[in-house]
């Protein structure tokens, strides 16, 4: 009986640190909180008026003290960095959230130059997980934590944002990836580790 005991620890120990592994490999889960609303009081860049875009400080980390929905932000103090969406348009603008997050990810330059997703969105079934959009009226912004990233391959990142049928890309900044972020983690039907509703917001 001893030997089943330990010999069954033993498998399901590999096989947990086996899907660990197999999800650290490829493209990460994407989940992105944002702040409440505030008044953009500085002046819009003239290349931004009538849109909606992204205002990315690579180097300026959030502050979970002043934002106290982003208390969680305490445990990674060096993980993220700051963006701002701002709706310089005229029109207000209505953006979907699933679970209190923006529905976007990360994708980068490849080797051959080409952007691919670095991050996977998970859809949820559940209708009430899109309850509460985001309402941006014209002027109006919200503060998103945007996770960095660190690697041997430098790169161009953006967002990509998804609004309907619409996407949304950032301007590009440079970060540093793992290359294995680039491998797409799809269903595979194995029983080993996979996300059933994996998107890249390509539709």
């Amino acid at each position: 009986m001893r030997i089943i005991f330990f010999a069954l620890i033993f498998f399901f120990v590999n096989y947990f640190a086996s899907a660990q592994s197999k999800e650290e490999e490829g493209t990460k889960k994407a989940w992105y909180q944002c702040s409440k609303i505030v008044v953009k009081n500085e002046g819009i860049p003239s290349t931004k008026y009538g849109k909606l875009f992204f205002d990315i400080n690579t180097k300026l980390t959030p502050n979970p003290s002043k934002k106290k929905e982003f208390d969680w932000l305490t445990n990674y103090p060096r993980s993220y960095f700051t963006a701002h969406l701002i709706n310089a348009s005229d029109s207000i603008v209505k953006i979907e959230r699933q679970d209190g997050s923006l529905i976007m990810i990360q994708e980068a330059k490849n080797e051959e130059g080409e952007w691919v997703p670095i991050e996977h969105w998970l859809y949820s079934w559940c209708g009430n997980s899109y309850m509460n959009p985001l309402v941006l009226e014209h002027g109006q912004k919200v503060m998103i934590p945007i996770k960095k990233y660190s690697g041997t391959f430098e790169t161009v990142v953006r967002l990509k944002l998804k609004i309907g049928e619409v996407l949304v890309y950032s301007d590009p900044f440079i970060s540093s990836i793992d290359l294995n972020q680039f491998k797409k983690v799809y269903v595979d039907g194995s029983g080993e580790f996979h996300h059933a509703n994996t998107n890249y917001l390509e539709d």
